[in-house]
């Protein structure tokens, strides 16, 4: 799959409202300018504080896009887990913990 297929579908995940809106971030740096890109959080999720979700850099401009929607998807999956089934503890004091 090239970067244009992956682009494609990964830009759905705004449709599923999972991320918010892709968008081109401004460049403070001089030269040489990379393109930079930030996903705001998607609508659905009252509950996020940040108002930039996922952000990136790269050389070329499908590659910074994919990175970015890649870093929200990210960030989603992680406040998805549930806290009531998250358990803290040292690794000696766990049963069946993997090491």
């Amino acid at each position: 799959m090239d970067t244009s297929e992956l682009l494609e579908k990964l830009l759905r995940f705004e449709d599923l409202r999972i991320i918010g809106r892709l968008r081109k971030a401004i460049s403070f740096t001089d030269e040489p300018k990379f393109p930079q890109w930030f996903c705001e959080p998607s609508k659905n999720r009252e509950d996020i504080l940040e108002e930039q979700y996922g952000s990136s850099l790269s050389l070329d401009n499908k590659t910074a896009k994919i990175k970015c929607i890649a870093e929200a998807i990210e960030r989603y999956c992680s406040e998805a887990i549930s806290k009531n089934n998250l358990v803290c503890n040292s690794y000696n004091s766990l049963e069946n913990a993997v090491d």
